[in-house]
């Protein structure tokens, strides 16, 4: 949906179209910025044009991650989505060095609530969110943890690259320790693979 607000220019650097300046702002950012901080007032969206970021919200004093963006995704804070101003108990961190889209909610539903094409992409957009939301809880109610990890690797490669363990441990609800445990014992078999694509050449 981003793509109807920001263009790619000449020069190949990404630039918000004229109309829209007022509701969104570009910005590069350092790995560790708090993008949000729990408990304070939501007013802005977030986009991640490149980069990483997650969601977090702390439990029993731990922090439990419970969402990832990479490229070209939105990362919201999903308790309060469809209500700015209110206060969120989720901290959104870029967990890289980042171009990041904040959009201001109050303005840009202005601009959406008055075109037809721009309120069907955004009820597409929430719909997809909570879809996202409801099948990792469902994936890791009803599976193992090295299936979590497993089908984690495979659409995730880039953040296992880059993130902390711990994040993905939490993601996943499992133990960090348990996820270790887990890596290890892929390791034989990741090895083997390796060899065989090796002997194929």
């Amino acid at each position: 949906m981003l793509s109807e607000f920001i263009v790619e220019n000449d020069l190949g650097k990404v630039e918000v179209k004229k109309n829209f300046k007022e509701v969104i702002e570009l910005k590069y950012l350092p790995k560790g910025t708090l993008l949000h901080e729990k408990g304070k007032p939501l007013v802005k969206n977030f986009f991640i044009l490149k980069g990483i970021a997650r969601c977090f919200m702390y439990k029993d004093g731990k922090e439990i991650t419970t969402y990832f963006a990479t490229d070209n995704s939105p990362i919201v804070a999903i308790d309060v989505i469809e209500n700015d101003n209110k206060v969120s108990m989720l901290t959104i961190e870029l967990l890289d060095d980042s171009i990041v889209a904040e959009i201001q909610f109050h303005k840009i539903r202005d601009i959406i609530f008055s075109d037809l094409n721009y309120s069907i992409k955004y009820c597409y957009y929430l719909d997809n969110e909570y879809r996202k939301l409801a099948m990792n809880q469902i994936t890791n109610r009803f599976t193992t943890a090295k299936e979590r990890y497993m089908k984690f690797c495979k659409e995730n490669p880039e953040i296992l690259r880059k993130v902390k363990l711990s994040h993905i441990a939490s993601y996943l609800d499992i133990s960090l320790e348990t996820l270790s445990r887990i890596r290890t014992e892929q390791k034989p078999r990741r090895l083997k693979q390796f060899q065989e694509m090796l002997i194929k050449k």
